[in-house]
C-alpha cells in the first residue's frame, strides 16, 4: 500500500556527473559507482546536493577539480545505498565540506551511520519518504534485494526528476 505525497516545485536543476563507469568527456577519468553533484535552484538560492561518493576518492577528487566542483558548496548527502562504490569516499568527502551536513540514507546500518557521524555528517535515516528541501525528497527505503532509496525532485512546468543509484 502506497502514500499520497504532496511536494512543492523546484524552479530548475543542474546534475552534473562526478564519477561513473563511463566517461563522455576527455580528461575526466571512470571508476566504478556513481557520484552526482545535484544543484537545486529554489527561487534565488542554490542547493546543492551530492548524491553518492562512488568507491574511488582519487577519481573524485580529480574529476571534481576538472568540472570545478567545490566541496564547500555541498548543503546536504545523498546515500542511494549502502555499496562501497556508491559510499566508499563518503568518510572522506564530509571533512571536505567544512561543516556538519544531514546525510541522506536508505536504513539504519550501523557501520555507515558511524561512518558518519565520526566525519562529522549527521545522518537522516530516510525508511519513509522524507523532505530533503522544498521541492526535493527520498522515497523512503525501496523494498528490494539491497536497502536503497531514490532522489526525487519536483521541477516546476516539467515534472519529477528521479535519480537512482
Amino acid at each position: 500500500m502506497g502514500c499520497v505525497v504532496e511536494m512543492e516545485f523546484v524552479d530548475g536543476v543542474r546534475v552534473t556527473t562526478l564519477v561513473d563507469n563511463d566517461v563522455l568527456r576527455r580528461g575526466l577519468r571512470s571508476a566504478w559507482g556513481l557520484s552526482l553533484y545535484v544543484e537545486v535552484f529554489l527561487e534565488a538560492r542554490r542547493f546543492v546536493i551530492l548524491m553518492d561518493t562512488s568507491g574511488s576518492f582519487d577519481v573524485l577528487l580529480h574529476n571534481s577539480f576538472m568540472l570545478g566542483v567545490d566541496f564547500k558548496d555541498v548543503d546536504a548527502v545523498f546515500i542511494s545505498h549502502w555499496h562501497g562504490d556508491h559510499c566508499g569516499s563518503l568518510s572522506h568527502v564530509l571533512p571536505m565540506i567544512g561543516k556538519p551536513v544531514p546525510v541522506y540514507v536508505p536504513s539504519e546500518d550501523i557501520h555507515g551511520i558511524k561512518m558518519v557521524e565520526n566525519a562529522r555528517g549527521v545522518p537522516v535515516v530516510c525508511s519513509k519518504p522524507t523532505g530533503v528541501v522544498r521541492g526535493v525528497m527520498s522515497t523512503g527505503e525501496i523494498p528490494s534485494g539491497i536497502s536503497e532509496h531514490s532522489l526525487l525532485i519536483n521541477l516546476r512546468d516539467k515534472g519529477l526528476i528521479v535519480l537512482t543509484g
